[in-house]
């Protein structure tokens, strides 16, 4: 087939993702964010531990425990409205941090194909489609599983030259960078052979 002259990348944008430093610093400020809703839920929770136990010992009928039982509803429904609450606003954080950080990959891809001279970029990834240990005892969910990453797949096959991975995690650890005039290339390719994507499509 004759060259077209089209130079194509190829990154595994999950593992490029992962190993993002600002990737990782998010992940941090996200559990601190979850840890503290669960504490927060843990103490309406306590709360409502000891309004049982309080009710248990007062007499039925009685005021007090009318009363008591009354707190308790309050307390489950706040329990239920804050955790509502708390798990809604951890997903937004979680999109906007996730919104965040793929535009700075987008950013980044564009950057590293621009000076490696790369036309096109597609986006590749570890594929679960390996046969499992158990064979054909394989569970329904596994073997479903293998299908869907089939179905998922985009690059079914790409020489190794044309893997970008490294080099686009290279740059990850000093993006972003201060400005397009003034930054330095794009950290030296994985292997200075494969430089570019290798060669034309």
């Amino acid at each position: 087939m004759p060259s077209t002259g089209l130079v194509v990348g190829i990154v595994d944008l999950g593992k490029a993702f992962d190993l993002y430093p600002r990737t990782i610093k998010e992940r941090e400020r996200l559990q601190k964010l979850a840890d503290n809703a669960r504490d927060q839920i843990d103490k309406v929770s306590k709360r409502i531990q000891e309004l049982r136990g309080t009710i248990e010992i007062l007499k039925e009928g009685s005021f007090e425990r009318d009363a008591k039982q009354l707190d308790l509803e309050l307390a489950m429904n706040e329990r239920q409205g804050l955790a509502k609450l708390l798990n809604d606003q951890m997903q937004l954080e979680t999109m906007r941090m996730q919104l965040s950080i793929y535009e700075d990959l987008d950013a980044a891809i564009q950057r590293l194909a621009k000076d490696r001279g790369v036309h096109l970029v597609m986006r590749t990834e570890v594929k679960d489609t390996a046969p499992p240990e158990n064979g054909d005892k394989a569970s329904p969910k596994s073997v479903q599983n293998r299908v869907f990453a089939y179905e998922r797949r985009q690059v079914w096959f790409a020489a190794e030259e044309l893997d970008l991975t490294a080099d686009l995690i290279k740059l990850l650890q000093v993006w972003p960078l201060e400005s397009s005039k003034d930054a330095p290339a794009s950290p030296p390719s994985a292997g200075d052979d494969k430089a570019g994507g290798g060669g034309g499509r």
